[in-house]
């Protein structure tokens, strides 16, 4: 007996020695670094060590031998609160979805979304924002969660019929990660899988991006501003709210679509939004936006939040070669430092490859130069991209169009010019700036920022609007004042076309069908009007007051809105409609003003401004307060540059002027 236990135990030892000694390199550092956390990897390879799990135990260690650098951050007081309150909206929802009507029921919905907002400033003033430490998954996920993830995500595998069609590599990076940059990590494969089982029955073929359209089409994920103040979410509160912001309805897709075995990766601009990707049996990825789903049009989406990207990058799970092995750390930028992460600009967006001499010499000896955009958040100049120095020149692969790029060295955590700007248009041409301080030109500048995407859909949406004039109050014979054919940018002031008086003007709202035309995306057909300001003027341009009318008693309610004055405020309808005003006595109007909701980038009277231009420095053009919805300025011909509000506001961006119009980088 006693001779038998020894080779029981010595057979014990070989066989875990042997074990051991196939344990991938990466994941035996992995086990080395999880602290107390090492026995709930070990439980995790233990349990795949039957033959018959030989490629579920190759996914453990994929998962594990990444995880080294996988990490999040928890919730703080502040965020659980929030999340707590916003289940108990969800919970008042879910009953008088039971009892109202639905139109009772959407009114109810959209009232109990509108105290979210003033609800989480209510919780950040009491509990504060600061963010908590961050955790390591390595030291925190359990041998469940593992488990769980790769069964599942190999029982849904094993059914669909194009998992044959693609590696077992792809199926790792694509399908198997229990987590996206941006999660917490948690039990939630299983529960989803549940959830969107019904898809795979509904296959035509082996069609998944069928299938994913499916899941577009049910989706009911709505925009929830405040979940900006997130870093990471569990998939399983993302799927108990339904709200997020752009990186969370991201995971939200993706953890859909991985429980049923669709390939998905995430994809992001560089300093902005994220989106989910889908590759399909040819190694193309398709971009996916709420009203496009993959597989429609082109690979990449035809939406201003997704180009002008400088770079466009897949997140990957899988840990990336480390570029940079022959430079000291203090010499490479921060971004680079992130080895989750592929280029893939050249797929996504329309993009093209640079080489540019070099004009500055470096302060000190480096091999390195950076190609770099302006960051408009830290109002600076930020590497996108980077290249060895090679006979003066650097030169740089896939860089998007549509950017004004500097290329500048990085030394001890600082940036020096290497170089003049340069502007990459959309036909790829390549526009060379240099200043010519002894050339100046008189400018107008109307806006220290571009539209972004939903000031570009309100301004849009205002096309084929009409002001009117009438001296019956019903309008049943209103002539047209002004048609607004042009997409506005600014608070735009028109001529009217008539020389008639009229007691009674109005705004009316019409469909805009010229803004469907352009669209590209197949965004539902409405026409919301969302108006900042509107007002009239008599022939002698004085502004026209009256007692303010509407289309109908609910539209009333905040049509003064848009003639307070204050374009921070808005009139919004959901419907067509009319503003409009009885000036008392029929009454010549010779001119219009109107604007969008918009983001306040616009030039404010009374703020004081700052212009500057880029000389291998930023040098200013001096300080002026706004007297008109202009600024004007006396500016060196082809120059760089970024005109800042001193008085408020907070976005800014560089740009130049091509005639007279502000050409944004």
């Amino acid at each position: 007996m006693k001779s038998a236990s020894v080779y029981l135990i010595t057979a014990l030892i070989m066989i875990g020695t042997f074990s051991c000694s196939r344990i991938p390199d990466n994941v035996k550092q992995t086990l080395e670094l999880a602290g107390e956390n090492r026995k709930e990897l070990e439980h995790v390879i233990e349990h795949y060590q039957s033959p018959a799990d030989s490629l579920k135990l190759k996914a453990a260690y994929f998962l594990i031998g990444n995880m080294v650098n996988k990490y999040y951050y928890p919730y703080n007081k502040a965020q659980q609160q929030h999340l707590n309150f916003i289940d108990s909206l969800l919970a008042v929802e879910e009953k008088l979805k039971l009892i109202q009507s639905k139109e009772e029921y959407d009114k109810t919905r959209k009232k109990l979304h509108s105290l979210i907002v003033p609800k989480w400033k209510e919780i950040e003033g009491e509990f504060g924002m600061s963010r908590t430490a961050p955790i390591r998954d390595i030291e925190t996920i359990t041998s469940q969660i593992l488990i769980e993830n790769i069964d599942y995500a190999f029982m849904v595998w094993e059914k669909v019929p194009w998992s044959n069609r693609y590696t077992f590599d792809q199926f790792c990076e694509f399908v198997l990660p229990y987590r996206t940059a941006h999660d917490i990590p948690g039990l939630w494969r299983k529960k989803i899988n549940q959830k969107f089982s019904w898809v795979l029955d509904s296959l035509k073929g082996s069609d998944f991006l069928y299938a994913a359209k499916l899941i577009n089409d049910n989706e009911d994920f709505g925009w929830e501003e405040t979940m900006e103040n997130f870093s990471h979410v569990s998939i399983s509160d993302l799927y108990s709210m339904h709200r997020g912001v752009c990186r969370q309805h991201t995971s939200w897709k993706i953890a859909a679509l991985r429980s049923i075995g669709i390939p998905v990766a995430d994809a992001y601009g560089h300093q902005s939004t994220s989106w989910a990707i889908v590759p399909d049996l040819t190694g193309n990825f398709y971009g996916w936006e709420a009203y496009t789903p993959p597989g429609e049009g082109s690979r990449y989406i035809a939406d201003q939040r997704y180009t002008n990207y400088s770079k466009i990058y897949r997140s990957t799970y899988k840990i990336q070669p480390f570029p940079f092995s022959d430079i000291a750390q203090s010499d490479i930028p921060t971004q680079f430092f992130n080895i989750n992460q592929k280029d893939i600009t050249k797929d996504q967006s329309d993009a093209m490859d640079v080489s540019l001499e070099l004009s500055i010499p470096p302060p000190d000896k480096t091999d390195y130069v950076y190609l770099c955009v302006f960051n408009r958040k830290k109002k600076t100049w930020e590497a996108a991209h980077w290249s060895k120095v090679k006979n003066n020149q650097g030169y740089f692969d896939q860089m998007g169009l549509g950017c004004i790029y500097l290329p500048m060295y990085y030394l001890n955590h600082k940036y020096y010019p290497a170089g003049k700007p340069i502007y990459l248009n959309k036909k790829g041409g390549i526009v060379n700036f240099e200043n010519n301080s002894n050339a100046k030109e008189l400018i107008k500048i109307y806006r220290k920022f571009d539209l972004n995407f939903w000031e570009n859909r309100y301004a849009n949406l205002m096309m084929s609007d009409v002001f009117e004039g009438s001296n019956n109050k019903d309008f049943r014979d209103s002539e047209i004042l002004f048609e607004i054919t042009n997409q506005p940018l600014r608070m735009e002031e028109e001529k009217t076309i008539t020389n008639k008086k009229f007691r009674y003007v109005r705004y009316r709202s019409t469909l805009s069908e010229q803004m469907w035309k352009n669209s590209s995306t197949n965004f539902p057909k409405w026409d919301y009007l969302n108006i900042a300001e509107i007002s009239f003027y008599d022939e002698n341009e004085q502004f026209l007051n009256g007692r303010v009318m509407a289309s109908s008693s609910e539209h009333l309610k905040n049509s003064e809105k848009a003639f307070d004055k204050d374009i921070r405020t808005n009139f919004v309808s959901t419907t067509l409609c009319w503003i409009g005003l009885d000036l008392g006595r029929p009454t010549k109007v010779s001119k219009v003003k109107y604007l969008f909701q918009n983001s306040f980038n616009t030039i404010e009277r009374g703020d004081e401004y700052e212009l500057l231009y880029w000389d291998n420095e930023w040098k200013s053009l001096g300080k002026q307060v706004a007297i008109d919805i202009y600024v004007e300025y006396n500016v060196p011909k082809n120059a760089v540059m970024w005109l800042r509000n001193l008085t408020k506001g907070k976005e800014e961006q560089v740009f130049f002027i091509d005639g007279n119009k502000q050409i944004w980088g």
